[in-house]
């Protein structure tokens, strides 16, 4: 279910990592994830506040145990299905407490702090869920000016699907783009313009049909 062909033959062979869209990573999770709301949903379970809360206490607990048992050896520096999974209920917990978790500047600051430490240990990526939940929702209830350029589309998803395979076409173009300060502007620079073309030619003319 959601299974990702991350390889084309001979296509960025010589990359460090030889994926042409390894953004896709996550799609196998979030059916999942989405699934197993459906079955909250339905058997009532998401209405019951405290049952998220003790699903995110228990993956806790169960990380604690997983690193007394078997340490950081097998931990990566990427994130894991788990963990994605868990930042995932984290948020709807937050999401069903929200009137009583504050909408803070402060713990935002906390939260972001915790996330940077945890993600900077080793074995720290298995505790970042929470934190991790709590800034994305905070920077997704910011309401900041409104920018006429990013308003005139809708180019997200043409970021997310565009930027990788850009990325690893640099990468392949130019021993260059292997630094970051050389990379990341241009990665940026083309994956914004893919965006907008795709955005102007393929997604709004296919939204726009009856």
């Amino acid at each position: 279910m959601g299974y990702v062909h991350y390889y084309l033959p001979g296509l960025f062979k010589g990359n460090q990592y030889p994926y042409v869209n390894g953004q896709l990573w996550t799609v196998p999770y979030e059916l999942v994830i989405y699934i197993s709301l459906s079955c909250l949903a339905a058997l009532g379970l998401y209405r019951r506040k405290t049952f998220l809360l003790v699903v995110v206490a228990l993956y806790y607990v169960a990380q604690i145990i997983n690193t007394i048992l078997h340490g950081t050896v097998y931990v990566s520096g990427f994130p894991t299905g788990a963990g994605v999974t868990m930042a995932f209920v984290s948020g709807l917990a937050i999401y069903r407490h929200r009137n009583r978790i504050p909408f803070s500047n402060g713990l935002f600051a906390l939260s972001l702090v915790l996330m940077l430490v945890l993600l900077s240990v080793k074995g720290g990526s298995r505790f970042v869920a929470l934190p991790v939940a709590y800034v994305a929702v905070y920077l997704g209830l910011l309401n900041p000016p409104r920018n006429n350029v990013l308003l005139s589309g809708d180019y997200s998803y043409g970021v997310y699907l565009y930027a990788f395979p850009i990325q690893q076409a640099l990468i392949a173009t130019s021993p260059t783009f292997n630094i970051w300060y050389w990379h990341l502007p241009a990665a940026l620079t083309l994956s914004f313009a893919m965006a907008a073309l795709s955005w102007r030619f393929i997604e709004k003319p296919a939204l726009s049909q009856p």
